[in-house]
């Protein structure tokens, strides 16, 4: 098992995430694509579990991806603003959800 903290966003019915190509998770989910995703504020949580059902591949998508986490996570700034992502192979991780537990967060 791996753990890693990242940054999320919610796509329809499905948690995005965005990852460069060469990290090791992107072994292990070939491998092995169930994911726990657990989200806390203090002794609240939810932990959602699943499987990654699509990775994007495709360069300009995934860099856009990340350029929106970036903003969601960094209030106040712009895409412009996070030129550390540009020239980076990266993809986009699409995990459908099939069970949620929760502790004071809903779900």
């Amino acid at each position: 098992p791996q753990q890693t903290v990242m940054w999320y966003d919610v796509r329809g019915d499905q948690i995005m995430m965005n990852t460069t190509a060469d990290r090791i998770k992107r072994g292990n989910i070939q491998r092995d694509p169930r994911v726990s995703i657990c989200i806390e504020e203090g002794y609240k949580y939810v932990t959602l579990r699943g499987v990654v059902a699509e990775i994007i591949d495709e360069p300009e998508a995934a860099l856009n991806d990340i350029l929106s986490l970036a903003v969601r996570y960094n209030p106040g700034t712009t895409p412009a603003d996070h030129t550390q992502f540009l020239g980076q192979a990266r993809q986009t991780l699409l995990i459908r959800i099939d069970r949620v537990l929760s502790n004071g967060l809903g779900g």
